[in-house]
């Protein structure tokens, strides 16, 4: 079994490791700056009934992980949850939280994200909210799309650059590829984890939980749709950039919003929204080990319980390893 670059030391006996820099801290794993800590990775680890997703069968044979050889040129572990808004993403957020992972969630943060790690995040979180300029405010200028783009990548790379640990939620959810394309040129080695949900389901609580505010925003089909290789239905960043590609610089050009408002209109949108949902599933879980793959909600159903921190902890144990063999 391989094992890789930020697992190795784990066979050490001493609870006191080295970040080669002189500096030693106390029971963390360390890669050049980036500690983590070990204990979650240490402890024994309950056998909890994870299940598949209903939209991922358990026969789905995971994805093959990277040789230890091409980790072993990796500075930094990231973990990035795919997941999308009401899918459980604060959980997991949490369970970064309580194993000491610096780590964002939108305005969310904790373990001393600070500084210039936080003003990063920030600025990305402002640029991805100018996109609203599209759709609230007809006599608002908005930035080129190529501008918008460039800022967005910009401003990516310098929280990849940054002290981060765990990443999950919006703006970096709407721009997946660019993450695992960004983190590879920056020197981080992502761990992906996915909170997940059935799209029906996941889709009526859009439509409830936001229902006074439910304004999403597509890629038109004739930019980028099902079928087409690499399509991600909520990859913005993506959709402006084959758009940009095919000679379109309009935000109307490439993307179509809805706003529902009637009966009629809010069931089609909440179909558009199954579906959407639906197919970044069916992209993304082929590529990631079973384990990294959560419904906390059909997960706290067969238990008969809300999944507690340990559970979490539990869950993002078995990623790690299973990411990493």
């Amino acid at each position: 079994m391989a094992t890789t670059y930020f697992l190795a030391l784990l066979s050490t006996a001493t609870s006191i490791l080295h970040d080669g820099k002189g500096n030693t801290h106390q029971n963390e794993l360390c890669v050049e700056d980036t500690c983590v800590p070990v204990e979650f990775l240490q402890r024994d680890v309950r056998v909890l009934p994870f299940p598949a997703s209903k939209s991922q069968p358990a026969s789905q044979p995971a994805s093959q992980p990277a040789s230890s050889e091409h980790l072993e040129q990796k500075s930094r572990p990231l973990f990035f949850n795919v997941g999308h808004g009401t899918t459980a993403t604060h959980a997991l957020h949490s369970g970064f939280c309580a194993l000491g992972l610096s780590s964002v969630h939108y305005a969310l943060r904790c373990n001393n994200v600070s500084g210039m790690d936080l003003v990063a995040h920030d600025a990305l979180i402002d640029v991805y909210q100018k996109r609203k300029c599209f759709w609230k405010d007809p006599h608002q200028v908005c930035p080129s799309l190529k501008d918008w783009v460039t800022s967005m990548e910009t401003h990516l790379e310098r929280v990849l650059r940054s002290d981060i640990q765990a990443i999950s939620d919006v703006p970096y959810t709407h721009m997946v590829p660019s993450m695992k394309t960004m983190a590879q040129r920056n020197n981080r080695t992502l761990v992906l984890f996915m909170t997940t949900r059935d799209p029906e389901i996941w889709a009526k609580a859009i439509m409830t939980e936001q229902s006074t505010t439910t304004t999403a925003m597509f890629c038109r089909s004739d930019i980028w749709k099902r079928g087409d290789v690499g399509y991600d239905p909520f990859d913005l960043v993506g959709c402006a950039k084959r758009g940009l590609e095919q000679g379109k610089d309009m935000w109307g050009d490439i993307f179509e919003v809805e706003n529902p408002f009637t009966e009629d209109e809010k069931r089609m949108h909440a179909l558009r929204l199954m579906n959407s949902m639906q197919d970044f599933i069916t992209a993304y879980t082929p590529t990631l080990p079973a384990s990294c793959v959560i419904d906390v909600f059909e997960v706290s159903e067969r238990l008969g319980r809300d999944l507690n921190d340990d559970d979490i902890k539990d869950f993002i144990h078995g990623c790690v390893i299973a990411s990493t063999r």
